[in-house]
């Protein structure tokens, strides 16, 4: 970025491509001019915007920009969130997401280090992409990706503990694509992750329902089984309040 008039373009540029989302990560390398003028843009046209944000200053600097969502809230090796931070996002109804699994499959695949070898990878993959997707994971604890994870892992269930019982609202995000983080398991993997944090099961289901069409306006069509509604609705072999690895089929 170059300016507020070279940030402002940018944001338009996209605008008019058509795009649903404005996101910007590096916040504390744009100057809040650059910021401001990004989400008087990104406002104007009526788009969700979503940033990264960690530090204190980063999250104020989106309370300010009037973001509708910080994401990978459970990033970072720090213990715990802030306070100012807390109160920040709840105050200004800023929705979280955790996206734990990024770095929570590294711990998965040490334990489970078959899953690389799941059928369904196989079958989603063109037979190329496969065989170097596959290659590879052969050696995933030496990927510089993971340099991180073991250190971030130990502070998940604390910090999307905190998240919940300062009134954060949650939605189930996984970033799946990443490293190990696979389409077809990443979002049941992610709630069921929620739930072994000490999360309920049904406030689970609502962060990966709920939550997320009442963020991207969508509720009037999309979120809970209601008269009116699109029946956008899964039946699963098994009782996901129960366990939710029900999902997974």
């Amino acid at each position: 970025m170059d300016g507020p008039e070279d940030a402002a373009r940018k944001a338009r540029q996209l605008i008019d491509a058509g795009v649903d989302v404005i996101k910007v990560i590096q916040l504390g390398q744009l100057t809040r001019e650059e910021r401001m003028a990004i989400a008087d843009e990104a406002h104007r046209a009526g788009l969700h915007m979503a940033v990264h944000a960690g530090s204190v200053e980063e999250v104020r600097a989106a309370a300010e920009m009037g973001v509708g969502s910080i994401e990978h809230m459970g990033g970072g090796r720090n213990p715990l969130y802030p306070e100012e931070s807390l109160r920040l996002i709840a105050e200004n109804r800023i929705v979280a997401s955790v996206t734990s699994l990024v770095s929570r499959v590294y711990d998965i695949t040490a334990e489970y280090p078959e899953r690389l070898d799941n059928p369904q990878l196989k079958s989603d993959l063109p037979a190329d992409i496969y065989e170097d997707v596959r290659t590879s994971l052969d050696h995933f604890s030496g990927l510089n990706y993971f340099s991180g994870a073991k250190e971030a892992n130990k502070h998940h269930p604390a910090k999307v503990r905190q998240l919940y019982e300062n009134g954060v609202r949650l939605v189930i995000g996984t970033d799946s694509g990443t490293p190990m983080n696979f389409h077809y398991e990443s979002t049941w993997q992610e709630m069921d992750l929620f739930v072994r944090y000490g999360i309920p099961p049904m406030k689970v289901i609502s962060m990966a329902t709920r939550h997320p069409a009442l963020l991207y306006g969508e509720f009037e069509d999309l979120g809970t089984i209601e008269p009116g509604k699109l029946a956008d609705i899964i039946v699963v072999n098994g009782n996901p309040l129960r366990n939710m690895s029900a999902l997974e089929q």
